[in-house]
């Protein structure tokens, strides 16, 4: 799957399905950086990882929330929300609480994760909070927020909720990309129009359903494990 190959990957699952992960000679230790004392953790993915200066203390500050407008029932699966904010998104990781010492500062549950965005000594994320209760699963209904903290706190929310709101209404539906993969020499000038995303030994380019402003791929993607 090289010098321009179409394949169709189905975006509920996430990249290390794509079977461009490096192993051997070329694996790497991924980049994981605790902050708070180790109740969270960032993990970063592909290259060097963005600079994390100033989040504590912006996770010190008042906490920013946006609404999305976007609902989900039970059993909903997160992949392909994911791999789309992963994809098109500058400055992609993901934010773990990997313990609870009884701050509560981000909402997200212990051994939970969600996908962040980070900024300026700045960050925002993506969590759903339960909205609806009932005695049955069909009664209950969640809605996704983002939390920014810092002072690009409130720019990058806004940012990663119209990024939901734009994954909702082009791919939730089970859209797939098309999926491009090209040496890793290639040069811009000749790969297609897409979002880039630059692995060790290939250059993927995600070409998504309605998405008509696309972005190169960052130089620190990021996948938290708890």
């Amino acid at each position: 799957m090289i010098g321009g190959t179409v394949v169709e990957h189905d975006p509920r699952t996430g990249l290390e399905d794509l079977g461009v992960r490096a192993q051997g000679e070329h694996a790497r230790t991924t980049p994981v950086v605790g902050l708070l004392n180790g109740e969270l953790r960032i993990r970063f993915e592909d290259n060097a990882p963005a600079s994390t200066e100033g989040l504590e203390d912006a996770l010190r500050s008042p906490r920013h929330e946006v609404a999305t407008g976007v609902t989900m029932g039970p059993g909903f699966s997160f992949g392909s929300q994911q791999l789309y904010a992963a994809t098109t998104l500058p400055s992609f990781c993901r934010l773990a609480a990997y313990k609870d010492k009884g701050t509560g500062v981000t909402g997200i549950a212990q051994n939970g994760d969600a996908p962040a965005i980070l900024g300026d000594g700045s960050l925002a994320y993506l969590i759903h909070v339960q909205t609806r209760h009932g005695d049955s699963p069909a009664e209950k209904e969640w809605e996704f927020f983002v939390h920014g903290f810092g002072e690009q706190g409130p720019q990058l929310a806004e940012q990663l909720a119209a990024t939901a709101r734009t994954w909702d209404r082009n791919v939730r539906d089970g859209a797939k990309p098309v999926l491009t993969v090209h040496p890793n020499d290639t040069p811009d000038r000749l790969l297609p129009a897409g979002d880039i995303l630059d692995k060790p030994l290939s250059r993927l380019v995600f070409q998504w359903p309605g998405r008509n402003t696309l972005l190169a791929a960052p130089t620190g993607r990021c996948d938290e494990a708890t």
